[in-house]
């Protein structure tokens, strides 16, 4: 039984080699494990990653995403006038689809139109990176072993994903097979896609500080963070 993962596929693709059945084993191999089981079929031997390796890739992944809603609080900001403090009570309420909302019925008043197209490119970069960032942070871990053929011995490769639960029979048995990669691109993601979204929030939080600067009169290499500060009275 696997202890870091929700769910665990096994994806034959040996071309036949296995058409008798096999067995799959999570129990460490051995010198003395059998390579058959007591019914003549092949097992299969899966030891499961204990790496932190999905994650590290999951917590820069949020890391990442923190960091371009602080982005998108400066133009909310910019679009409504509020201060960051009650900016925040709006954020939550909204959440991101509606911020977008927002900064894009208020956002480009007096912006010069290079600035306006500017930021209708940022905002479509994060509407884009919005269902993904959903279906990533709502998904759970599972570990996909496929079999291979190797001159005649199955041999296998994992590959640990973040798997998003979609409620349709049809389309989960769909993203059980590698080979329909348009549907498994909108809800399956490899610990290495996730680093590669993660550059592209890096960036993309990277262009919107540089579109505040220029809308801003700021420095070349500042960044522009609207911090809330509450004050109190004596004691």
């Amino acid at each position: 039984m696997l202890t870091g993962f929700d769910h665990f596929l096994v994806v034959d693709r040996t071309n036949g080699l296995l058409t008798g059945g096999f067995e799959v084993s999570l129990a460490p191999q051995t010198a003395d494990s059998p390579e058959h089981n007591s019914s003549g079929m092949p097992i299969i031997y899966i030891k499961e990653p204990t790496d932190n390796a999905r994650h590290i890739a999951l917590g820069k992944f949020m890391d990442a995403w923190s960091k371009l809603e602080n982005c998108i609080a400066s133009s909310l900001c910019d679009a409504t006038g509020l201060h960051r403090m009650n900016a925040d009570v709006l954020m939550n309420a909204l959440g991101t689809r509606g911020q977008l909302e927002v900064i894009s019925l208020l956002g480009f008043s007096g912006l010069p139109a290079a600035q306006e197209t500017t930021l209708r490119a940022l905002l479509g970069r994060v509407r884009n990176n919005n269902t993904r960032r959903n279906h990533i942070v709502h998904g759970s871990w599972a570990l996909e072993a496929k079999l291979y053929d190797a001159n005649g011995k199955a041999i296998v490769r994992l590959t640990q994903q973040r798997r998003y639960p979609v409620s349709d029979p049809e389309m989960r048995e769909a993203l059980k097979r590698p080979e329909n990669k348009r549907e498994r691109a909108k809800y399956v993601f490899s610990v290495r896609r996730i680093q590669g979204i993660t550059k592209e929030l890096e960036q993309l939080s990277e262009d919107f500080s540089a579109f505040h600067r220029v809308r801003h009169g700021l420095p070349e290499g500042t960044r522009r963070y609207l911090v809330g500060v509450q004050t109190h009275g004596p004691e």
